[in-house]
C-alpha cells in the first residue's frame, strides 16, 4: 500500500529491520576476515575490479588473487552458513551445475 506522497509501497517494519540485522551480521563477519582478506573482497567483490585489476593495486600475481580470493570466498560462506546467514547450498544440485 503507498502512502500519499510516498512515491511507492511502505516496506513492513520487520522486512526493513531483517535488512538491517543482515547487513550488519555481514560486515561482523567481513570484518574477522584477515586485512589482506578484506581488501580482496572489497576490491574484487563489493567494488567489482578484475583479479589482474586486484593484483596490480595490491601488488600480487593475478593467480595468487585468484587461489586466495577463491579460499576466502569458500571460508566467507561456510561462515555464513554457520551463522545462519545463508542456507548452505544443496549438494546435488552444484554437482549438477559442475558438469553441465
Amino acid at each position: 500500500m503507498a502512502t500519499p506522497g510516498s512515491g511507492g509501497p511502505r516496506r513492513p517494519a520487520y522486512a526493513t529491520e531483517r535488512s538491517a540485522m543482515f547487513i550488519c551480521d555481514v560486515e561482523h563477519t567481513l570484518a574477522e576476515l584477515p586485512l589482506e582478506e578484506q581488501r580482496l573482497v572489497a576490491f574484487c567483490i563489493l567494488e567489482d575490479h578484475s583479479e589482474w585489476e586486484a593484483g596490480r593495486a595490491l601488488g600480487l600475481g593475478q593467480a595468487q588473487v585468484s587461489r586466495q580470493l577463491g579460499a576466502c570466498l569458500d571460508r566467507l560462506h561456510a561462515t555464513f552458513v554457520r551463522k545462519g546467514i545463508l542456507a548452505p547450498l544443496p549438494v546435488g544440485e552444484l554437482e549438477e551445475e559442475c558438469h553441465d
